[in-house]
């Protein structure tokens, strides 16, 4: 209503004959006006995108100036966001008429980011001396793989020499075989710099392209990455160049991903002593077939790594599964805390029997679910050195609060 009114009076109450009446329109104004004194022209931007409205917070300005470190820095983070989104009318705006002396290297950064040869053009032609060019822009445009922006800086701005690593790593992480190409042979630039960063980043193909392409010193395999992502090719591809060969977390990594392809060519072609921890990292992650598989090959000492991660990922079907294979160990699952796996153990194995360890080593490590659970399961002559086993598990200054928590979860369930 109070916005209706407002738009009444300045449509049809203004005289048409005698003028605007401007100390009237700065009195509706002013009495509308209630988020400029608390938003800035980047959040403006940021928020709604609207040159309409940033131009309106930026001439209130003068009733509440900015400290002009502050202001310098809402320019550059307003500059990029223009660029970046291709807003050449903001731009233009804010480079000539709202900061016309201000620096303007996130602008040229802004637009190689996104992609916009039209502003790159605008900034190279009309604010040369106002950036720094030569820089890391390509390494934006690299990232978010705009090829025509990357042309055009490649003709009008080669980045430095100092810049030219990060490029390449750049290329590494976005898969991109052509500028790694471009930066190799014509700038002569390391190949391992991207070949790391592409296997970090899933780029199988990538990696393998500089492995057939570049020559390099001392390169690099990352084998729990590739192992992790299943990648049994590029592992064959690389260990028969020679270039180094599997270590135990990748075995590790190759288990929690239930990889058993990749498994079965450690253990039975490169020969890898299999892991206990391996099978416990297959276990807490639901790989049953993979604990299988490690338990037919004679891994030894499997059975406490297998129960605490199975127990530790809630997966009851490896616990069922184990039941007939590792009776004896029932008490170890308890230190993981799953309550599911706690009462699927008490179901089917005596925990009477075992139930002092059991809750000993539950309690030690703080899971006051289970300790409720076994509390109202009626174990109630071996709660209080429980009790006092848990809170023994908290660092001294939450002691107060640890009993307090356990208390009150104990009277909820008595009542």
């Amino acid at each position: 209503m109070l916005l209706t009114s407002a738009q009444i009076v300045t449509k049809y109450c203004f005289p048409t004959n005698y003028g605007e009446l401007p100390h009237v329109t700065q009195c509706i104004d002013a009495f509308l006006d209630v988020f400029s004194p608390s938003w800035n022209f980047a959040e403006i931007f940021t928020k709604f995108e609207s040159l309409h409205l940033v131009q309106y917070v930026a001439s209130k300005e003068f009733l509440y100036p900015l400290d002009p470190f502050y202001r310098r820095y809402l320019f550059n983070q307003t500059t990029w966001l223009a660029a970046e989104r291709g807003d050449f009318d903001a731009i233009r705006w804010l480079v000539e008429t709202f900061l016309p002396q201000e620096f303007l290297t996130k602008a040229v950064n802004g637009a190689a980011a996104g992609g916009h040869v039209q502003i790159l053009q605008y900034l190279f032609d009309n604010c040369y001396e106002r950036a720094c060019w030569s820089g890391i822009e390509m390494l934006w445009a690299v990232i978010n793989g705009h090829c025509e922006a990357i042309e055009w800086l490649k003709e009008h701005s080669p980045p430095k020499p100092e810049s030219l690593k990060e490029i390449m790593r750049a290329a590494g992480t976005a898969g991109n075989t052509e500028v790694i190409w471009w930066l190799y042979e014509e700038h002569s630039v390391d190949a391992e710099e991207a070949l790391g960063f592409a296997q970090m980043e899933g780029k199988w193909g990538t990696a393998k392209w500089i492995f057939e392409n570049c020559t390099m010193e001392d390169p690099t395999v990352n084998w729990s990455s590739a192992a992790r992502c299943g990648e049994l090719e590029f592992m064959k591809y690389v260990y028969d160049l020679g270039v180094g060969c599997p270590n135990n977390d990748a075995m590790h990594a190759a288990a929690a991903s239930g990889r058993l392809d990749i498994l079965e060519w450690f253990h039975e072609v490169l020969g890898m002593t299999l892991r206990c921890e391996s099978a416990g990292k297959a276990a807490k992650n639901g790989h049953l077939e993979v604990v299988q598989w490690f338990v037919e090959k004679g891994c030894r000492g499997w059975e406490i790594d297998v129960m605490r991660g199975a127990a530790t990922g809630g997966h009851l079907d490896i616990l069922k599964w184990l039941r007939p294979n590792c009776i004896n160990e029932f008490s170890e699952s308890a230190i993981s805390g799953s309550l599911d796996a706690v009462q699927w153990l008490n179901d089917n194995f005596t925990l009477e029997d075992d139930g002092g360890f059991a809750m000993y080593t539950t309690a030690r490590l703080g899971y006051l679910e289970i300790i409720k659970w076994l509390h109202a399961n009626q174990f109630e002559e071996q709660l209080d050195p429980v009790i006092w086993k848990w809170l023994s598990g908290s660092i001294i200054i939450e002691l107060k609060a640890a009993a307090h928590k356990l208390w009150t979860g104990l009277q909820q369930m008595d009542t």
